[in-house]
């Protein structure tokens, strides 16, 4: 902003004088006025002169700024340093998160019908279950007998894929009163609609689909807050 208006004067000056050259004008063909044009252009005081210097000006400055940046820049080039680090290692994480619960959900997705049953029960044994898979014929609408807490529970298995209704669960509650259970559970691997939610409303079911499944294989009961003390009686608060 303060050499520019130098500039700008300094090549009216050399317009304004062009006639009185030296050699008689500016022409290509007069060499002491191209001469004198070439000189000019690097000093200051003339406008194409202007564009060499302010770049050599430009370069100088902004290798001086590399070579001593300010303690802000310094700062911010850290924190834009630690930032990438911090979302590349996010970024891993959040790979391998989703890589092992696609494996969790895929383990449970390739079984079959019996295989679902068994792994079921094998996840109930580990939280005071002590379940007991029934035959697979004539089994009453029973796919594993349990006892929690001196209670005795029926377990219904669901492998398809498609949410369990309410007729499902009406269902269940039938085979509860004629086994004489306290408690029954439905495990789905699909789900359940809001209606098999509602129908279950303060009756002794219980609800498990795959994260359910997932969670108690990891280890963490999500079915214990209904076999708490304070539930003992009744052994069935939905979940």
């Amino acid at each position: 902003m303060v050499w520019l208006p130098l500039y700008l004067l300094g090549f009216a000056i050399f317009v304004a004088l062009n006639p009185n050259l030296p050699g008689g004008g500016w022409t290509l063909n007069n060499a002491r006025a191209v001469q004198l044009f070439f000189i000019l252009m690097g000093l200051p005081g003339f406008f194409p002169g202007f564009l060499i210097v302010g770049a050599i000006v430009t370069g100088v400055i902004e290798g001086y700024k590399r070579r001593h940046p300010s303690p802000g820049l310094l700062a911010f080039r850290q924190a834009l340093r630690l930032h990438k680090l911090y979302a590349a290692a996010k970024g891993e994480a959040d790979a391998a998160a989703h890589e092992a619960e696609l494996r969790k959900r895929s383990y449970w997705s390739f079984l079959d019908g019996y295989e679902f049953e068994r792994a079921t029960a094998e996840v109930l044994n580990k939280h005071q279950f002590n379940p007991r898979v029934t035959p697979g014929s004539a089994d009453g609408g029973v796919d594993i007998e349990v006892t929690r807490n001196g209670l005795k529970g029926v377990v219904q298995c669901k492998a398809h894929v498609a949410c369990v209704g309410p007729h499902v669960v009406r269902d269940l509650y039938g085979v509860i009163h004629h086994c004489g259970a306290s408690f029954g559970i439905i495990v789905s691997r699909g789900g359940f609609t809001r209606g098999a939610f509602d129908f279950a409303r303060d009756k002794p079911i219980l609800f498990l689909d795959t994260d359910g499944l997932i969670a108690m294989q990891e280890g963490r009961d999500v079915l214990a807050a209904a076999f708490a003390p304070r539930d003992a009686n009744n052994a069935s608060k939905q979940q």
